[in-house]
């Protein structure tokens, strides 16, 4: 039942992403391809949860290379750039905890796919929004997320990439001043989530 419902949510969300996301005729069959391996990985990476097994852990994941603080830091296989921060029992062979996919660069020195340099690029994007930038700035790379939201929007997504996001918080408006833009307060690391359909 659960793998049917993740089949036709996948579907849901790879037609409203491609009706969404706004492509250069140039590099759309590359963007598409890439679009696709990223969201079979981010498909993957999501069906582990907590009470699974460490073996099951070790197929998806490998533990980075870097020093381990509790919990500690597995990358996806199948991307070097997501990882996760997961826990154990203190027995070692179960799951407590699992974070959200992150995006990082890994503290070993590997050859990046193809894939993986395109999302490097994206990363690029996201890590260059910085508080003190306006939503203006924010907007070239990025677009709110659809769904329910505030009345200012938190959370945006990568224009090439929906599964690419960053939460933003911003500094209360001005109203006394004419043209007042929004002010980026913080920001959050770059995520991978599938689409969200509210």
């Amino acid at each position: 039942m659960n793998k049917k419902i993740l089949v036709i949510f996948v579907a849901i969300a790879s037609f409203v992403v491609a009706m969404a996301v706004q492509v250069n005729p140039s590099s759309a069959e590359s963007d598409t391809s890439n679009f696709s391996w990223l969201q079979k990985v981010v498909s993957e990476g999501k069906k582990f949860v907590p009470g699974s097994s460490r073996d099951d852990l070790l197929k998806l994941f490998s533990a980075d290379a870097g020093d381990q603080p509790s919990p500690y830091r597995y990358l996806l296989k199948s991307c070097q750039l997501i990882r996760a921060d997961i826990s154990l029992s203190k027995t070692g062979w179960e799951v407590v905890t699992v974070s959200p996919l992150t995006l990082d660069l890994p503290t070993r020195a590997k050859p990046y796919s193809a894939h993986e340099e395109w999302l490097k690029c994206l990363m690029k994007d996201c890590t260059a929004i910085k508080p003190g930038m306006t939503r203006a700035a924010l907007l070239k790379n990025f677009s709110a997320e659809a769904g329910l939201q505030a009345m200012l929007p938190t959370r945006y997504v990568h224009k090439k990439a929906a599964l690419v996001r960053i939460d933003v918080n911003f500094e209360p408006v001005d109203k006394t001043k004419a043209k007042s833009e929004p002010v980026i307060k913080t920001v959050s690391r770059p995520y991978v989530d599938l689409v969200v359909c509210d």
